[in-house]
């Protein structure tokens, strides 16, 4: 992060671009990682990858500098996201491959709801 932060503090072309330039950046760089996904080019998928880390540093770093949020609370959020789409992998439980997808789902779902701003309610308007 370092070596990332120092690009985004003297290279003009970062301060320039700004955090809202970035986005085609990362689209691009995600449909790089796609293609060699597809054709399973394990070299190609590390450099691609290895791109779009860097463009989301540089995301982060700019949004700090902006003071908008920490590149911790990302990592941190990113970290709950796994715990609560995946907790059968911290209870040490095994589940089926439905279930595992189910699970995914609903705790997305949930996620979704809470940013809407929607309680746990069913259409009708009753707790669930």
């Amino acid at each position: 992060m370092k070596l990332i932060r120092k690009s985004v503090e003297l290279d003009p072309w970062i301060k320039e671009t700004g955090i809202d330039g970035y986005g085609e950046f990362m689209i691009e760089e995600t449909n790089e990682v796609i293609e060699a996904l597809k054709s399973s080019d394990t070299e190609n998928l590390k450099e691609e990858l290895g791109d779009l880390l860097s463009l989301w540093a540089i995301v982060c770093m700019l949004a700090e500098e902006e003071k908008l949020f920490d590149t911790e609370e990302v990592i941190k959020r990113a970290i709950e996201k796994i715990k609560s789409r995946r907790p059968y992998v911290f209870e040490d439980r095994e589940v089926s491959i439905e279930e595992a997808v189910r699970i995914w789902y609903a705790a997305k779902d949930k996620e979704k709801a809470q940013k809407n701003g929607i309680s746990e309610r069913n259409q009708s308007g009753f707790q669930k």
